[in-house]
């Protein structure tokens, strides 16, 4: 692209002409996100189309990564997290960034995959991540593997700090067999210390894919000193009830 098309409408303009790109066109489009005083409106008009490409953007996005520019760092990872064809180990080498927004966009690349093979990696960031964005969105790819998930979610409520404080509530089974739910590693004595809004979260999250056997975990919440909290749980109660009573109707 010469000098005359350096203004931000014309970029534009020259991105929403592509169709499917040509490598020469997918080599420009990579190097708008290359440029670190690039706009982010331009950024974002990139995306769809790296997505679309699929495993080629994948290739030709690998060797311009860079993990000295934090600003590309976040950029990249989160063009990666679009592609499905991105391979699961760039996603977990996300994870491992002292950036949060990097690791943030791993997790949104574990959840594209929807692969429930890494659900004990995301418990791992759901319950130890320093950072409650990253946490929260844990949170949210976990819920994708239905049952499966809910076997994690009721051990984080069985076992958070002050989780039976003031309440009559006790829980009366196992949340589930931790060797079979990829838990054991923890032990059954873990506190998981969340994050308020992360732990409101996961209470939500269990109201959306809980059944009737969630409920005692949901009722330990109804009297916590989070008045918030509390009342997710109370709507997360009556989610499950109606959906159950509404299967037997």
């Amino acid at each position: 692209m010469n000098s005359e098309t350096d203004s931000l409408q014309d970029k534009l303009q020259f991105i929403r002409s592509i169709d499917f790109p040509t490598t020469e066109e997918l080599s420009q489009l990579i190097s708008f996100l290359e440029d670190p005083n690039e706009n982010d409106f331009i950024c974002a008009a990139v995306y769809p189309i790296l997505q679309n490409v699929g495993k080629q953007a994948v290739d030709m996005l690998l060797p311009a990564f860079s993990e000295t520019n934090e600003k590309l760092q976040i950029r990249f990872s989160y063009a990666f997290s679009q592609i499905s064809e991105t391979p699961a180990y760039i996603f977990e080498s996300f994870l491992k960034s002292e950036i949060p927004r990097v690791r943030q966009n791993g997790i949104l690349g574990f959840s594209l995959l929807n692969d429930r093979r890494f659900d004990s990696l995301l418990f791992d960031v759901l319950t130890t991540d320093s950072n409650p964005g990253t946490a929260y969105e844990a949170a949210a790819a976990l819920s994708k593997g239905g049952p499966t998930a809910l076997k994690y979610f009721e051990t984080i409520l069985e076992n958070n700090p002050k989780t039976y404080m003031d309440s009559p509530t006790k829980i009366k089974s196992n949340p589930c067999d931790l060797n079979q739910c990829d838990l054991n590693q923890h032990g059954d004595s873990e506190s998981y210390v969340l994050d308020e809004h992360v732990l409101a979260k996961v209470i939500e999250l269990s109201g959306d894919i809980g059944n009737l056997d969630t409920i005692p975990y949901l009722e330990a919440y109804f009297n916590h000193s989070d008045e918030r909290i509390s009342r997710i749980a109370m709507e997360s109660v009556q989610k499950i009830k109606s959906k159950f009573r509404n299967l037997k109707i």
